[in-house]
């Protein structure tokens, strides 16, 4: 769809070509086992400031808030960003960032080519508000947690065939596995408040909530809880845990963005 240079499309794409840079940033520095620098840094928080300005700008559109599938998307991987930002003041995320950044070039990128607006009038609904913050940051954090996974399934696969073979810049399994869960601890709780207003309190009247979202929501909680009890109780770690983590999100992804992808893309309705 053509736009025109408005300051929305603008900032989107300052927000393509600075994720841009800074992934090719974290490639070069992991290829060269470089720390941080602290240009690194700020080109990074640059692209995220620009970001979360670019989504103010796309989602809280005239009075109402657009609440399409890239948007939503890119304000997940937004919030994943923050959260690894902040946590890389005390361990190395910079593969991390190389990956989900190049995430939210691309649902930066899709939002601009489909701006599509499937907007709702949120004002004064409070209970809303709260529920979509707290899915958004569960789904980053959750998000976060699946990439750990993958990155734990890889380490442990390395350490048990060719443990000389890992890379020099990946972080020790322990240090993967204690991220992992942080992640799905935070994320485990934000989705039960999200879970409970969806069922308990938000007015059904706001957008159309397909069964199978519910369904397979509720479905990924059960999956993260009883993840996160097998860990407490019996110590599940490793493959083990990698493996829930994976089919917990699954679950997640295809109750909430494969439902917004049939609602917005095959049905053209708005849905939270």
């Amino acid at each position: 769809m053509e736009q025109t240079l408005n300051p929305t499309v603008i900032s989107g794409l300052f927000t393509v070509c600075l994720y841009f840079m800074a992934v090719a940033s974290s490639l070069l520095m992991l290829r060269s086992k470089a720390n941080s620098p602290a240009g690194f840094n700020l080109l990074t928080f640059s692209a995220i400031g620009i970001h979360g300005f670019y989504l103010y700008l796309a989602i809280d559109n005239s009075g109402q808030q657009n609440l399409n599938l890239w948007l939503m998307m890119g304000l997940t991987n937004w919030l994943a960003l923050l959260v690894l930002m902040f946590n890389s003041l005390k361990r190395p995320v910079t593969l991390m960032i190389a990956i989900i950044g190049s995430f939210a070039a691309l649902t930066t990128t899709l939002s601009l080519l489909f701006p599509g607006e499937k907007s709702v009038d949120l004002s004064g609904q409070w209970l809303a508000l709260i529920h979509i913050f707290a899915a958004m940051i569960a789904t980053g954090m959750l998000m976060l947690a699946s990439v750990q996974a993958i990155l734990v399934i890889i380490a442990d696969r390395q350490l048990r065939s060719h443990p000389t073979h890992i890379p020099s810049f990946f972080p020790p399994l322990q240090s993967l596995e204690s991220f992992l869960f942080q992640l799905l601890m935070l994320g485990f709780g934000l989705m039960s408040v999200a879970l409970l207003i969806a069922f308990a309190y938000l007015d059904p009247s706001l957008s159309p909530q397909p069964l199978h979202k519910l369904v397979l929501s509720s479905l990924a909680w059960v999956v993260f809880a009883v993840l996160i009890i097998g860990h407490r109780l019996k110590g599940w770690r490793g493959r083990q845990a990698a493996h829930w983590t994976l089919g917990g999100f699954a679950l997640l992804s295809l109750g909430y963005f494969g439902s917004k992808l049939v609602l917005e893309l095959i049905l053209n309705s708005p849905a939270l």
